[in-house]
């Protein structure tokens, strides 16, 4: 064989390399994903699972009904009254109506009788006057000799409160989406809001004005707000859920 051929035959079986299909090797780039440390190609397609949502509260408090709790606080507070009223208009009270110059002073003296009950005193201010004795007062303390004992005044709101917590967790039955304490706790805190905002709201509002004749000299009594406050959320929030708590119990033991 003679060197040319050699040469035709190398020429007849060489082989030649195809160009590489620009458009498949960027597929291909595209479904592999970033190689992590272990050489292993890890797929960034497909959904990405994503936390549920949940609700900011819970099924209790969702579920709870604020607005009959505020109701039944309303109630409470004008059961207490009408009881406070019965007892000076037809008991034995050392309160006359004669010692009032209208009958709107005389309600408004019942309703301060309600807040002294609550252990809210009455605060006294005077414009170009000086008041006699303590700014604050409260008519039930040390009235020992009265018609009607103090103690019955004091009792008053505390067995309102929880019959109120009572009743209204046995009307919730089938309702009760969580445990007893926290049902019970519901109870106290729903009526609480509906007792403080009324009872606080009345403080600002209930006064007794006084002008005395000559020199511009003026007198105001009236429910001191920050006790107001302080009593109408705390009796609640005590009462009215072991009323509930009670309730509750006593459910559950003669189911």
């Amino acid at each position: 064989m003679t060197d040319e051929d050699s040469d035709e035959s190398d020429g007849r079986t060489a082989t030649t390399t195809d160009p590489v299909d620009s458009d498949a090797t960027a597929d291909a780039g595209e479904s592999a994903g970033p190689v992590g440390d272990g050489g292993v190609a890890e797929s960034t397609d497909g959904p990405t699972a994503e936390p549920d949502d949940e609700p900011l509260l819970k099924p209790s408090l969702r579920q709870f009904p604020w607005f009959r709790a505020a109701g039944a606080a309303v109630a409470t507070i004008a059961v207490e009254y009408g009881l406070v009223v019965l007892a000076f208009a037809v008991g034995p009270s050392s309160l006359r109506s004669s010692a009032f110059d209208s009958l709107a002073d005389e309600l408004l003296q019942y309703a301060f009788v309600l807040y002294n009950a609550h252990h809210v005193p009455l605060i006294t201010t005077a414009t170009n006057a000086t008041v006699a004795g303590s700014r604050m007062s409260n008519a039930l303390y040390g009235a020992d000799g009265a018609s009607i004992p103090p103690a019955a005044f004091f009792a008053l709101p505390v067995v309102a409160l929880l019959v109120a917590g009572a009743a209204f967790e046995f009307r919730r039955r089938g309702e009760r989406a969580g445990s007893t304490l926290e049902e019970s706790a519901l109870v106290g805190t729903g009526i609480a809001a509906g007792y403080a905002v009324l009872g606080t709201g009345a403080s600002l509002v209930l006064v007794r004005r006084i002008t005395f004749e000559g020199g511009g000299a003026s007198a105001s009594t009236g429910p001191a707000i920050l006790w107001a406050l302080v009593a109408t959320v705390c009796f609640p929030l005590v009462f009215a859920t072991a009323g509930a708590v009670a309730a509750a119990v006593y459910d559950e033991r003669s189911a």
